[in-house]
């Protein structure tokens, strides 16, 4: 048995940008900060750009900022993401192999067409 098979069943690692947005926002949006800050600094220090301790307080507080719009923003657009592709359009409904469908309310299909509705997915 291989790491990542259990009883012949393959188990996957959840993607954590999926199962944890907030965090990865954060994680990006904090990297990102500390990155351009890293930067500046080292710049300054070999006197190729001239900050005084007012500019770097100023480009810091805009990267927090950025970084705090980030985090607002970037798990909203994935939640959003992640749902559309969990739903069915009902203006153009399709089969998971791509064939159009017919959306039919339940109280509609009969048992007989139910029978045969089990019938086709067991075959598949």
């Amino acid at each position: 048995m291989t790491a990542g098979e259990s009883g012949g069943q393959k188990t996957t690692q959840p993607n954590v940008l999926e199962s944890q947005p907030v965090l990865s926002a954060h994680a990006i949006a904090a990297a990102a900060q500390a990155a351009i800050v890293a930067i500046v600094t080292m710049l300054a220090s070999l006197g190729w750009i001239s900050v005084n301790p007012e500019q770097m307080g100023a480009i810091e507080r805009m990267l927090a900022a950025v970084g705090a719009l980030l985090v607002l923003v970037v798990p909203q657009t994935l939640a959003l993401l992640w749902a559309r592709q969990q739903v069915t359009p009902t203006a153009n409904p399709r089969t998971e192999s791509g064939e159009p469908a017919l959306i039919v309310p339940a109280d509609l299909v009969t048992t007989a067409q139910t029978a045969v509705m089990a019938e086709r997915e067991g075959r598949q």
